[in-house]
């Protein structure tokens, strides 16, 4: 019983895992000025292949929030 309680767990976790979706947020600043940059592209790539994944562009605060990266 207990093996198989185990076992659904370990399937459910899975499961939940391949479902399962990440994001990055943040902020462009000058590095000297600390002021936001504006519609500055931000680009996601694969560690495997380099190409790009996903990208947004900062808006007028500097902030981006890419979603649905698996």
């Amino acid at each position: 019983m207990k093996k198989k309680i185990f076992a659904l767990v370990l399937f459910l976790g899975v499961v939940a895992t391949s479902f399962a979706q990440y994001q990055v947020k943040g902020r462009v600043l000058d590095s000297l000025t600390k002021t936001p940059i504006e519609y500055a592209s931000i680009g996601v790539f694969s560690a495997v292949d380099v190409q790009v994944v996903n990208g947004k562009i900062t808006d007028e605060k500097g902030a981006f929030n890419i979603t649905g990266l698996k």
